[in-house]
């Protein structure tokens, strides 16, 4: 399975974080688990909000230039970052 889109690996990112830290809740003390849950909540949703926020400023830096198929395309978006 060939994975080059950045959203899969966040997705997936995310899906190993969640089911380590799911599995991490029962070792836990009591005490803690309540300020751990909200982590494990709200840990993925940052990490997508994240990437939005970076999709939506800088689109140019989440995707390699092999994966524009027109080279000038690719060629004016790199040389539009750097003026």
């Amino acid at each position: 399975m060939k994975v080059s889109n950045p959203l899969t690996i966040i997705a997936i990112f995310a899906g190993v974080a969640e089911s380590f830290a799911t599995g991490a809740l029962v070792l836990l003390p009591i005490e803690t688990q309540q300020s751990f849950v909200y982590f494990v909540m709200f840990f993925p949703l940052v990490i997508v909000v994240t990437f939005f926020c970076i999709l939506v400023k800088k689109p140019q830096v989440l995707y390699a230039p092999r994966g524009i198929l027109e080279k000038h395309l690719c060629q004016e978006r790199l040389f539009s970052y750097y003026e």
